[in-house]
């Protein structure tokens, strides 16, 4: 999303994937990876697969890098 608000149109490349880190990967990685606002509109026929991934550390963890 830009800073209008408006969504970016990533045309879909063949036998590729996609990885979207969250805010833990940017604080351990030290700003190198950003935390991107992301949606998905499936468009077409073809099989799309997701493999959502999320780790939380205990409530009360330190996170730094």
């Amino acid at each position: 999303m830009n800073k209008q608000g408006e969504w970016y149109y990533v045309k879909p490349v063949p036998n590729s994937f996609v990885v979207n880190v969250g805010d833990m990967a940017v604080i351990w990685s030290h700003g190198q990876y950003t935390a991107a606002v992301h949606r998905v509109i499936h468009q077409g026929s073809a099989v799309r697969y997701a493999v959502p991934f999320f780790y939380e550390p205990r409530f009360d963890a330190a996170v730094a890098p």
